[in-house]
């Protein structure tokens, strides 16, 4: 009847790996030297993308003030 409670399937989880191959139709684990499968094992911490928008804006400064291509 209506009154019927029916199991919905849970949705599988969307990873970047699934993203990427969905999308471009290669595996991002794929080394593309040899072919063989690659293994996450982290993030690397880096530098924030305003650090390095004030790195890029200060260098094309200091190359104004001297004169050469940036």
């Amino acid at each position: 009847l209506a009154l019927e409670k029916k199991s919905l399937k849970q949705a599988e989880p969307l990873t970047y790996a699934k993203q990427y191959k969905g999308f471009t139709g290669n595996d991002p684990y794929q080394c593309v030297l040899c072919g063989n499968r690659m293994k996450f094992t982290g993030f690397m911490k880096g530098k924030k993308n305003d650090q390095l928008l004030d790195n890029r804006r200060m260098s094309m400064r200091e190359a104004r003030r001297l004169g050469v291509a940036a």
